[in-house]
């Protein structure tokens, strides 16, 4: 039997690979949709904008803490405070004060001091 030269691949061989590719490839993307979702209990994260300051409503001598998330109208919080009553520090994730231009990451607020009425 002559020995034959060829080139290239045959059509089973061809669609032997193709069948491979779309089951592994549907494997994948069966992965990747699933892990999508958010399931019960999930840790979700994301932020909302939010003010905490001393604020003295109209007609009224005292002071509160008061918290405005966005364009939202204040709200109390706790009151009411001395005037000097409020004091708030930002600490870094080591737990040192945090200055807003050389640790611009994430952190907590601590607040410091709250004097009452």
């Amino acid at each position: 039997m002559p020995h034959l030269n060829r080139r290239g691949l045959t059509l089973v061989e061809l669609l032997v690979a193709l069948v491979l590719l779309s089951i592994v490839s549907a494997a994948l993307y069966r992965v990747l949709v699933s892990n999508q979702r958010i399931y019960q209990g999930a840790p979700v994260r994301g932020f909302i904008t939010a003010t905490y300051s001393l604020y003295q409503p109209a007609g009224d001598t005292s002071w509160y803490v008061g918290l405005t998330r966005g364009a939202a109208a204040i709200q109390p919080i706790v009151g009411p405070v001395l005037s000097n009553g409020l004091a708030f520090t930002f600490l870094n994730d080591t737990n040192n004060v945090a200055d807003g231009a050389t640790d611009p990451g994430g952190g907590r607020l601590s607040a410091d001091s709250l004097r009452r009425r």
